[in-house]
């Protein structure tokens, strides 16, 4: 291509976006340049027509070794193109003038877990490694109840549900989240925002929802959806806790927003758990949490329910451990008179 010139018969060359002139040296339509432009997965063109079975993926080293070509890319360009492609969708990247945050690792690597016992400076997204952190570290926590409200919650498992929601929320503020918000969202067949992002002590008392027969997991995971778009995840970070007690009618539908929910809110560290209650199958929420990159919880009663949701609110404590409260009071007054009775370890 070095040696090479445009031959036309008119004088200006138009090829995809690029233009010369007649005369105009080769150079620029050089492999490299291309490869240098288009960064890492450079090929993405697709065959036509497509082949009737699976067709292999080549890295830019093997694809100059099958052809027998001698590669072009200075070494530079070729380390750069044996990176993974993976890149931070987060909005502050896709400001003019802002270059993509791609994946640090090797392509095709195996998925990097977060260290558990140190803070390394790095983001830990879907199992890529990224150099650029957009999770904040303020201790307070925007938690976000989804409950399911269906036929099958009335009565006293619905009270045993919002005692335990209460119980949370108490160990949150005496394990220093007293700064936290609180949304509470119900769900049967439609979807209910019953309070939304208000502050700690202000959520203790929800009103009674109109319990309705069918169970749409879709339409409680689409309003947390509209709560986490509104949170201000430069100083919450997002918990969302889902609780339900039956199948839903909408398997697919819900996987579908819990795989949303994870491509938008992993890059802040969102923590789910889904909670399942009772003796159904209900491998349904197993499959939700892991499609959110969370944790899935089964009980089988309400004190068991009780500890589950204790447990979740040790885990976002920055003690080590904590006291929990054997009768904790329900009512709004007792976050002030009830500090002394539950101390951090």
């Amino acid at each position: 291509m070095r040696q090479t010139y445009f031959i036309a018969k008119s004088n200006d060359i138009d090829i995809e976006d690029r233009k010369y002139r007649v005369g105009e040296c080769g150079t620029a339509e050089m492999c490299n340049l291309f490869c240098t432009k288009d960064h890492r997965r450079h090929c993405v063109d697709k065959v036509y027509p497509p082949p009737d079975k699976g067709m292999d993926e080549l890295l830019h080293a093997q694809f100059w070794t099958v052809i027998g070509w001698e590669d072009p890319c200075t070494d530079e360009e070729r380390a750069l193109f044996a990176k993974c492609p993976f890149y931070c969708n987060a909005p502050e990247h896709e400001e003019e003038g802002k270059a993509p945050s791609y994946c640090i690792l090797d392509a095709w690597h195996q998925p990097e877990l977060k260290p558990e016992a140190s803070n390394d400076g790095f983001a830990y997204i879907d199992g890529h490694k990224f150099e650029c952190v957009h999770a904040v570290n303020s201790g307070k926590s925007h938690n976000i109840f989804v409950l399911d409200s269906s036929t099958s919650m009335r009565g006293q498992p619905w009270q045993d549900l919002l005692c335990a929601c209460n119980e949370f929320v108490l160990n949150r503020h005496q394990d220093g989240g007293e700064n936290d918000l609180v949304s509470y969202i119900t769900f049967d067949d439609k979807s209910y925002i019953r309070c939304e992002a208000q502050p700690l002590g202000e959520t203790l008392q929800m009103d009674k929802p109109h319990f309705n027969s069918g169970t749409h997991f879709a339409e409680g995971l689409r309003a947390a959806n509209e709560v986490l778009s509104r949170n201000n995840f430069k100083e919450f970070k997002a918990v969302l806790i889902f609780f339900s007690d039956g199948r839903p009618c909408d398997i697919e539908l819900t996987i579908t927003i819990a795989q949303h929910i994870r491509s938008s809110y992993a890059k802040y560290d969102l923590k789910a758990f889904v909670v399942g209650f009772g003796y159904m199958d209900l491998a349904v929420l197993n499959r939700m949490a892991a499609e959110m990159g969370g944790e899935y919880r089964q009980v089988l009663e309400a004190n068991a329910l009780k500890t589950e949701l204790q447990q979740i609110a040790a885990i976002l404590c920055n003690s080590e451990a904590s006291l929990a409260l054997a009768n904790p009071s329900t009512g709004p007054e007792y976050l002030e008179r009830g500090q002394s009775k539950r101390a951090s370890i």
